[in-house]
């Protein structure tokens, strides 16, 4: 088949353009779709957020990181970490929370209602370009974060603050920070500040700071404005650190501030430097730029110390110290230095801080070595003196000469080593020349020898004179158990007059000693030591022949031998010791001391130990102790021990103990356990026994006691404590119907077993819930009375050295009674709390019960009804400082402010007193201060009877005993109003008293008063007569006790108005007689007591009047009154007794002045009554006889007596009248 002429098939057609198009709709479609949902997925699924921080990390060039951790983009979402990294600088937030609302951005407005984080940490490296000031501070939209929270802001490793939070708003241009608040350790932030966004960039700022600084109370204020490159800081600083701040900081050029004025008052180096000495100092400083093209300020400072004071007393010896700073990058140049020192020394010089390292080169000028220490003797030292003070180094070179002293030293110390190239004091021939070091490592070695040549240490100080030669060397070290190795030669020496002679070598390597060879002599005593103690074999042999040791500061005398052998661990031990009298640190004393023990070093060896002291005297206490005994008997590994003593108070102690000594590891101690202890008292509410056996354990390095359980009259206690590993646990607890419920816990530090650690941290918890504080009253004082209800908490902390209290007391149901005034306060209330050093009373207030009026107030028409309708009130409030060892006291110690109304101070029926008012109470250093106005309410005082004859003034009496106590210091400024209805009854007076005074004093003078007391109305009875008083006025215008009297009281209703003026002042008064008419002396008293003239005069009254004029005029200020009565009526004699017409009167007690007249009363007479007084007038007839008429005031008893004196012994009395007789008496007399 031929298939050449076959066609071929012809090819498809081109599909239609809707078909070609399709393909391309559906890319178009797919990619459209992807662009909307895109962002929906970014914002609102987890997925998309984590695809989101991929993206942003990819966009910024790995710049920024974010670590998702849940959320949507969308809001809210959290974030694990993210950083931002740029050069020179990082950013790292962990754990953030942010809620935000996207849609804000709609209206260019970004708007996060919360922003928090756990931590933000910023690292940046240090600028090698100053910061320039932008050109703008405007944001591209406004934002708004409603509260932001930061728990650490850090920078670097650095942690600035926490607790960061606060607000944030701007419209772009205005910024506004508000509500800002942080904490940086105990302290607490606040800032507010605004900024706007445009150049001059004005901004405005407050802030403040406030909380505790080293456990002191703190607070600082801060004020800011200006513009940005150029900001006015104003500050003021309170609380324990006080004074002013002004700058003008520019932040953006080369000098930080171009001012800067700094103003501190009352600054206490020893508040903020453990063991830095006090003082109160000023300190003004006022820094200017000099040189804009690089950081250099200078200017002026000064510091003045307004309470220097010599070391010893812990305080800065400087008064006044000025130079001028110069600031220039890292080192601060100080010229033209200049301290004035107290007693009239001073310092001037130049230095340099460079760094860590400071250099001055002083010279000192007329240096009184007696103002450092008030024992030193007074010098003019002056010299050279170089000091450097660096990290590395540090050194001291001086030498400091006057005529009479000269003082040369040069050490340094570089790391761990102080180096003594050379010391040497002299004055005259007196020469101490040493040199040696000190290496600070943990054993402390070191290494010394010297010399003294004819030295007196009498020259320097005030102390004993001697004359003393002698060489030395030491060496050894001091931790961690000491050693010494020892020779000393001590050739022809003197000390207080006695000669002083000896030489030793000794080797110590506690608690061995390698050797002892010492011999001493001192005057009549003599010490020596030979032999060793420690290993195996040794002995050591110990004398004291000490019968005179008080030209050594010591009482009494001392003398006994003591043999020790064995080892540390067993040691073996005998001797005997003996004192008459011994003086004990302190002032203290030992009467009566015998001692005799002995005690083998193994187990089973014999022990024996009998002490006996007759009596124990102490300072504070001179019958501390009487009868003390113990006594040990058994062996060295069980024994028995009994001890007891009388105590002062009429109190009793016994204690029993039974154990022995064992060893452990090298160390020796006693276990045991106190098996008895009882304390008996004249009270028998302050009786305390041990309930049961308690364990007890004693060793040099520890000890152990409890648990112990002790029994009072009406409460129960536990207590535990140990030390050991150098730590004190102590607990205790007790519990009472009264007393309540009381735990107590402390955890301290120990340097051995017995002392507790000053710088290293203690903790103790105190817990109280009192039911009744009763026993709180004898505690206050010994007329107290307490009740109520007290419950509260308080933590320790800090140091021994500075202690740091916290806490809180509540007190209701509070009472407190004195009966001796009859004050009673009642339904008291307190809340109190505690921190630092400061105890604020917030409330402390009680209701005064006020007793029913006296007689002479309810008639008063002044008393107002209502005084004692409703209880007074008492309330109080304030801060008290608690100062400690190693604390000084701050400026103002503390203060309380009082308010009175209506408080019964005193209810007695014959000393009624309410008063109210106000006042404060505080404490400035060590003088107590008191301000204040108070008024009587109304009160009435009623003098005792006189009565009990008292010296004259001219008698001193001198009894052996303790010097009075020095006066304390306070400063008084206190205004006293005696109110309306003040009434007054007393030595014949009855008036109501009206007026004011003015009390003030300062330091350690007597009260001084300003001001008047009158009387209003009133009367005066004397003599059966009562007096009206015209004019009765007191003026206070010096000292409390001795104000100046202006007094007139007159006898009215006689045709002559006589009367009695007292002028002067009450320790000198003047009194004189007035009449109106003016008549004579004699007419004046005459018509005062008998209401008639002279002329009209009987026998009976010639003696009451001689008797009132004595009384009232006193013989030698009567202007010879009383002699013309005498002149008058032939009186030689005039005496009062007490007693009865019947008896004689020789064995009554009585008054007589032979030749002349005086009145004095027997105890419990006043010049006022009759009752059993006798009143005798006695003319002597002839030398041995004597004519006497006695007459009994108030009854109408008399007699005649004639006395006739046969001899110095014998004497015949007759008598005729109201009782007759005739009496022989034969006297004997004994005495002086």
């Amino acid at each position: 088949m031929d298939n050449s002429n076959t066609s071929p098939t012809p090819p498809e057609p081109p599909p239609p353009p809707r078909r070609r198009l399709r393909p391309l709709a559906l890319v178009g479609l797919a990619a459209l779709l992807l662009a909307a949902g895109a962002p929906v997925w970014l914002a609102t699924t987890e997925s998309g957020f984590r695809a989101f921080c991929t993206l942003a990390s990819a966009v910024s060039g790995g710049r920024l990181r974010l670590v998702p951790a849940g959320g949507v983009l969308a809001g809210p979402f959290e974030l694990e970490e993210a950083v931002w990294h740029q050069p020179g600088m990082t950013v790292r937030i962990k754990d953030a929370n942010v809620d935000w609302s996207p849609a804000a951005l709609r209206h260019r407005r970004l708007d996060i209602a919360r922003l928090a984080a756990a931590n933000l940490r910023i690292e940046t490296a240090p600028a090698s370009e100053p910061l320039a000031l932008p050109a703008s501070l405007r944001l591209p939209l406004a934002a708004r974060i409603g509260e932001f929270r930061i728990g650490r802001l850090e920078r670097g490793g650095t942690l600035l603050a926490e607790d960061v939070a606060g607000g944030f708003t701007s419209d772009g241009v205005r910024h506004r920070l508000t509500g800002l608040r942080a904490r940086a350790g105990p302290v607490g932030l606040a800032v507010d500040a605004e900024l706007e966004g445009d150049a001059p960039f004005p901004l405005s700022a407050t802030g403040s700071a406030a909380g505790q600084l080293e456990g002191h109370p703190f607070s600082l204020t801060l004020e800011a404005g200006g513009r940005l490159a150029a900001i006015d800081i104003a500050g003021q600083a309170g609380g324990a650190l006080q004074g002013r701040l002004a700058a003008l900081a520019t932040p953006f050029e080369p000098q930080p501030f171009q001012r800067l004025q700094v103003h501190l008052r009352g600054f206490d180096p020893a508040t903020w430097l453990p063991g830095a000495p006090g003082a109160t100092l000023d300190l003004d400083a006022d820094l200017l730029p000099r040189r804009a093209a690089e950081w250099t300020v200078s200017g002026p400072f000064s510091v003045i110390n307004r309470a220097p004071g010599p070391i010893d007393a812990r305080r800065l010896p400087v008064e006044r110290l000025s130079g001028r700073a110069d600031w220039r990058g890292e080192v601060i140049t100080f010229s033209g230095l200049s301290a004035a020192l107290a007693g009239g020394g001073s310092l001037a010089g130049q230095g340099r801080l460079a760094g860590r390292q400071l250099d001055l080169e002083l010279t000192a000028s007329r240096l009184d070595a007696a103002t450092l220490h008030p024992r030193l003797r007074p010098t003019r030292l002056a010299g050279p003196i170089n000091l450097r003070i660096g990290p590395a180094e540090q050194s001291l070179a001086a030498d400091l000469t006057d005529p009479q002293f000269r003082l040369a030293a040069r050490l340094t110390r570089r790391g761990e080593r102080v180096d003594i190239a050379s010391l040497q004091l002299g004055a005259g021939p007196a020469r101490l020349q040493a040199r040696g070091h000190l290496d600070l490592d943990a054993a402390y070695r070191f290494e010394a020898d010297g010399e003294l040549a004819r030295f007196d240490p009498s020259r320097f100080a005030q102390v004993p004179a001697a004359s003393l030669n002698a060489t030395f060397t030491a060496a050894g070290t001091l931790q961690p158990r000491p050693a010494l190795a020892l020779r000393f030669v001590l050739g022809d020496s003197r000390f207080k007059g006695q000669p002083l002679g000896g030489r030793g070598e000794v080797d110590i390597a506690w608690p061995t000693v390698r050797r002892a060879e010492v011999r001493l002599v001192a005057g009549p005593n003599r010490l020596e030591a030979h032999g060793a103690f420690g290993r195996p074999g040794d002995s050591l042999a110990i004398l004291i022949d000490a019968p005179t040791l008080g030209p050594y500061g010591i009482a009494g005398g001392l003398r006994g031998q003591l043999r020790l052998a064995g080892t540390p661990a067993a040691p073996a031990f005998g001797g005997r010791l003996q004192a008459e009298r011994l003086g004990l640190p302190g002032g203290g004393l030992i009467r009566g001391l015998e001692a005799e023990g002995e005690s083998g070093a193994r187990a089973g060896d014999p022990l024996r130990l009998d002490l006996r002291i007759a009596a124990v005297d102490l300072a504070e206490r001179p019958d501390a102790a009487q009868e003390v005994s113990v006594h040990a008997e058994g062996s060295r590994a069980r024994h028995t021990l009994r001890a007891a003593a009388a105590l002062a108070g009429q109190r009793r102690l016994t204690l029993a103990a039974a154990g022995g000594l064992a060893e452990r590891g090298g160390v020796t101690f006693w276990s045991g356990q106190l098996e008895q202890g009882t304390l008996t008292a004249a009270d028998p509410s302050q009786n305390l026994r041990l309930l049961q056996p308690a364990p007890l354990r004693l060793g040099s390095g520890e000890w152990a006691l409890g648990p112990a359980e002790l029994a009072g009259a009406e409460w129960r206690s536990r207590l535990l404590a140990s030390a050991a590993r150098g730590r004190l646990q102590a607990e205790a607890s007790g519990a009472g119907e009264r007393l309540g419920k009381i735990d107590a816990r402390l955890e301290a530090r120990l340097q051995g077993a017995w002392r507790l650690a000053q710088e290293a941290p203690w903790q103790g918890r105190l817990d109280l819930a009192a039911a009744d504080v009763a026993w709180l009253g004898p505690l206050l004082g010994e007329d107290w009375r307490t009740a109520g209800r007290l419950q509260g908490n308080l933590l320790l902390a800090g140091t021994p050295a500075r202690p740091l209290l916290s806490g809180q007391m509540q007190g209701t149901g509070l009472g407190l009674r004195i009966p001796s005034r009859a004050l009673q306060l009642e339904n008291g209330k307190l809340q109190a709390d505690l921190a630092g050093d400061r105890l604020r009373v917030a409330t402390l207030a009680f209701d005064s019960r006020l007793r029913p009026l006296p007689p002479a107030l309810q008639r008063s028409p002044n008393t107002p009804a209502a005084l004692t309708a409703t209880p007074g009130r008492l309330e109080i409030k304030g801060e008290i400082g608690l100062g400690g060892p190693g604390r000084a006291a701050s400026p103002e110690r503390g203060f309380l402010d009082l308010r009175l109304d209506r408080v019964g101070i005193l209810q007695q029926p014959d000393e009624w007193v309410a008063v109210s008012g106000g006042g404060r109470l505080h404490w400035q250093g060590a003088v107590l201060a008191a301000e204040g106005k108070l008024q009587v309410d109304a009160g009435y005082w009623e003098l005792a009877s006189l009565g009990m004859p008292r010296l004259s003034d001219d008698v001193v009496i001198r009894t052996a005993g303790r010097p009075p106590a020095t006066r304390p210091k306070l400063d008084l400024d206190v205004e006293i109003d005696a109110g309306p209805d003040f009434h007054f009854s007393g030595a014949g007076l009855e008036s109501r008293l009206a007026g004011s005074v003015h009390v003030k004093a300062s330091g350690r003078d007597l009260p001084r008063a300003t001001g008047t007391i009158r009387t209003v109305g009133g009367k005066f009875d004397a003599y059966g007569q009562t007096l009206a008083v015209t004019r009765g006025i007191v003026n206070f215008q010096g000292f409390v006790d001795n104000p100046g009297l202006n007094v007139r009281a007159v006898r009215r209703g006689l045709p002559v108005e006589p009367g009695v003026e007292v002028t002067g002042t009450v320790k000198k008064p003047v009194v004189r007689l007035v009449s109106d008419p003016e008549l004579p002396e004699a007419e004046k008293l005459s018509w005062l007591v008998l209401g008639h003239g002279s002329e009209q005069i009987g026998g009976g009254d010639a003696s009451t009047l001689v008797a009132a004029a004595s009384s009232i005029l006193g013989r030698n200020s009567s202007g010879g009154v009383v002699q013309q009565l005498e002149r008058r009526f032939g009186v030689e004699e005039f005496g009062v007794r007490q007693g009865s017409i019947s008896d004689t009167g020789t064995l009554q007690a009585t008054s007589r002045v032979a030749g002349g007249s005086a009145y004095s009363t027997a105890p419990g007479i006043t010049p006022g009554t009759t009752g059993d007084q006798i009143v005798t007038v006695s003319k002597r007839l002839a030398a041995n006889v004597l004519l006497s008429y006695e007459q009994a005031l108030g009854r109408t008893e008399n007699i005649v007596k004639l006395t006739v004196n046969l001899s110095r012994r014998l004497s015949v009395v007759g008598r005729a009248g109201s009782d007759n007789a005739i009496d022989l008496f034969y006297t004997l007399r004994f005495g002086k």
